[in-house]
């Protein structure tokens, strides 16, 4: 701002002393006498051409403000801006006592044990920027306090970390730079149901289940259901955040589908609304699919409105075991040229049956086989079992060796039970069977439904191929495929280097580095393979004209320090 206004002063400096020197030259010609003062009158003109054009000058060449927030091109590449110049310890301290006077000093935290629970979740094994320990977290209630938050944080340049549900897999939560944590959780309010409009306004913090429960137990909502199946402590806006999608993206589709409207902070602390309630809107920028995905880098989301769906009147759970995983997935392309809907389809390869075997997690055991899950719904039970009778046929065809589908609420629900905690009991198994040291990298890539095939026995043939225990797991509807790969501290390197061939395979077979978990840091090298330099230098320029200062959750996606020379 301020070296905008001093460029305009300057330009204004030197238009006066050209008006001047305009009139001076009419009056003057070769035979005029030299009036008194002329020399005078010329000096200062002079004076003020040359300080015009130097301070315009040196504002464009050496005021940083001009090279940081406004270059000129249509993107922004890392080397065309300065390094950002974040808080002193002694700005954090004054911002955090600026904190306590707008925010209940209750909510304003900065004892070790709120500090260190909110340095990184935990959950992404990468090792990009360390984690340091925040300043303050701080516990919003409204959009209003988080505005008056951000634009202390604004004032004093201190970086922000978004926080919630805590379940992010790739180093989103991570405060790679000293500064504050804005924790949502307790923005936790189910503000407003239409149920005629299908839509439901909530607060940033309301879990997906939280809301799901909320929905079945009140009366005339009890045939609404919000799509997006994630992680069970998952809430909505790291849903927002990470364009999360879970079980029934097949039916229901990502985040990007099921958000109508955002109300969101951005990092000086203006408050927007991304649009209005009407399903269908052609009125100017979409912001709200700017920001679904954008991982706390642009705003914080404090509200969002939500599309809710109508349940299935009847639904069941079938589950069929195949002798090859390349079968399963063969089969489940065949079934959607058919044009079976279903709620869901999920994978689990041998080794993730198996692990379910050894738990006490089901009444019964299964043939260690590649196994998909199926929920199929319909208006009632003919429909339904119309659509099983299809999918015996097609599942026959590709060698199904177990076929069954539940008879009633309860043997679906234990079916299915097996998928929705597959990630624990893994979690379990490489604590009590492998090495108490043995930790999960749990990660994704999703291609084209039709490259699934290929993609899945190629990535298979190279986890079999390396010493580390490994699980598949997929919503291979989606092309999404899931692998949780077992290690120790001393097979750090091994698994990392596997994990990027993985990502390498996906890529190759014209895939995304993330399907569903988003790029925190743990994938920002795998960002650069996906997309051009340009793709990435115009995100960049979109962070820069949003958060010019860069204090919304530093470090995530791709770089914004030109100093920063890690992955």
């Amino acid at each position: 701002m301020f070296s905008s206004r001093f460029s305009l002063a300057a330009r204004r400096i030197q238009l006066r002393g050209l008006r001047g020197a305009t009139r001076w030259k009419s009056g003057f010609s070769k035979n005029s006498v030299v009036q008194k003062g002329s020399f005078k009158r010329f000096a200062v003109l002079a004076l003020s051409l040359g300080s015009g054009f130097y301070a315009g000058n040196y504002v464009g060449e050496h005021w940083p403000g001009a090279k940081q927030h406004f270059p000129g091109p249509s993107t922004t590449a890392l080397h065309e801006i300065e390094p950002p110049s974040y808080a002193s310890e002694e700005d954090i301290r004054n911002a955090i006592e600026e904190l306590r006077k707008v925010v209940d000093p209750f909510r304003v935290r900065v004892d070790d044990v709120d500090l260190e629970h909110h340095a990184d979740n935990g959950l992404s094994p990468n090792k990009i920027r360390s984690a340091n320990k925040p300043r303050c977290v701080i516990y919003p209630l409204s959009t209003e306090e988080v505005s008056r938050i951000m634009k202390i944080a604004y004032k004093y340049n201190v970086p922000v970390v978004p926080y919630s549900g805590a379940t992010s897999l790739e180093g989103h939560l991570r405060s790679s730079r000293n500064g504050i944590v804005i924790d949502t959780s307790r923005m936790n309010k189910v503000l407003e149901v239409c149920a005629d409009d299908l839509d439901v306004r909530v607060q940033a913090g309301v879990g997906w289940m939280q809301l799901n429960d909320y929905l079945a137990n009140t009366p005339g909502y009890e045939h609404l259901m919000f799509g997006c199946d994630c992680g069970p402590s998952a809430h909505v806006c790291g849903m927002v955040n990470t364009n999360a999608a879970g079980v029934h993206a097949n039916r229901y589709g990502p985040m990007a589908h099921n958000v109508v409207s955002l109300t969101a902070v951005l990092a000086d602390g203006t408050v927007i609304k991304t649009k209005r309630k009407p399903r269908k809107s052609s009125a100017g920028y979409n912001l709200t699919g700017m920001l679904i995905g954008s991982e706390g880098t642009l705003a914080v989301i404090t509200e969002v409105i939500l599309r809710l769906q109508v349940k299935s009147p009847y639904e069941t759970v079938a589950m069929v075991q195949f002798p090859r995983i390349f079968d399963c997935t063969t089969a489940v392309s065949e079934l959607f040229k058919l044009g079976l809907q279903m709620n869901a389809v999920e994978f689990m390869d041998a080794d993730t049956i198996s692990c379910i075997n050894e738990s006490n997690l089901i009444t019964r055991e299964y043939k260690n086989l590649p196994t998909l899950y199926l929920k199929l719904g319909g208006l009632n039970k003919s429909i339904v079992h119309a659509q099983i009778d299809e999918v015996k046929k097609v599942c026959k065809k590709f060698g199904a060796q177990t076929f069954e589908f539940a008879k009633n609420k309860e043997e679906a629900d234990e079916l299915f039970s097996a998928r929705k905690n597959a990630l624990y009991v893994l979690m379990e198994h490489g604590y009590t069977k492998l090495d108490e040291r043995s930790k999960l990298w749990i990660t994704d890539v999703a291609v084209p439904l039709s490259k699934l095939a290929t993609t899945v026995e190629e990535i298979t043939q190279l986890f079999d191929d390396c010493p580390l225990s490994h699980a598949v797991i997929g919503h291979v509807a989606d092309g999404n495929i899931h692998y949780c790969v077992f290690y120790t501290p001393e097979q750090y390197e091994q698994c990392s280097e596997v994990v990027a061939k993985m990502v390498d395979i996906g890529l190759k077979y014209d895939g995304t580095c993330s399907g569903e978990h988003g790029i925190g840091t743990g994938k920002r090298k795998y960002l650069e393979k996906e997309l051009s330099a340009s793709t990435i230098n115009t995100m960049r320029k979109i962070k820069m004209a949003l958060d010019p200062k860069r204090i919304l959750n530093p470090d995530k996606i791709f770089k914004t320090d030109p100093e920063d020379h890690s992955y």
